[in-house]
């Protein structure tokens, strides 16, 4: 079985919108350039920019995840980048409710044909959105009293996805000034 299918065959059991959503996506050429960093796993080049380490991704990932405050309702993670980060982030805090929001559904799909990220998708504390229209991340939001929302943006993604992230912001601040 591919990784993909292993993937999405996951995701059918407990994201089924979102498996649907990665079955119907057109292929597409590959935009990112994929190769084995020096610990074996997967890390990937996108528009020149290393997502992953070259070295050790999911170390790399485990030091990057922050102390987060008991008071956090929400942990948002605005993207996917090479998926390590959603993985040491749940890894590090099991229970606390992770939002997986990702801009595109196609760079998701091309991350679950070279990431084994099956493990992940049952982590019942995890919910991932799709873009293209951040307003999903304010409409999923909006049905809990969340007062406190904190984002964690993959830096070396960030700056090609400026625009949803700061998007992501605006979706997260609307929701949290709604709860008043």
């Amino acid at each position: 079985m591919s990784c993909l299918t292993a993937n999405l065959v996951a995701l059918e059991r407990d994201h089924p919108e979102v498996a649907a959503r990665l079955k119907s996506w057109p292929a597409a050429p590959p935009r990112g350039d994929w190769s084995p960093a020096k610990s074996g796993a997967p890390t990937v080049r996108r528009q020149g920019v290393l997502l992953a380490s070259a070295y050790d991704p999911e170390g790399e990932a485990r030091r990057f995840v922050p102390e987060v405050d008991a008071s956090v309702d929400f942990l948002v993670l605005p993207g996917v980048a090479a998926g390590y980060q959603v993985a040491a982030v749940l890894e590090r805090y099991p229970d606390l409710p992770i939002v997986l929001a990702e801009s595109d559904p196609g760079w998701f799909r091309e991350v679950l044909e070279h990431r084994d990220l099956t493990a992940l998708w049952s982590r019942r504390s995890l919910v991932i959105l799709l873009g293209p229209d951040a307003s999903v991340v304010g409409r999923y939001l909006d049905q809990f009293a969340c007062a406190r929302v904190e984002t964690l943006p993959w830096r070396p993604a960030a700056a090609q996805e400026e625009a949803w992230t700061q998007a992501v912001e605006e979706q997260i601040q609307g929701a949290q000034a709604r709860v008043g």
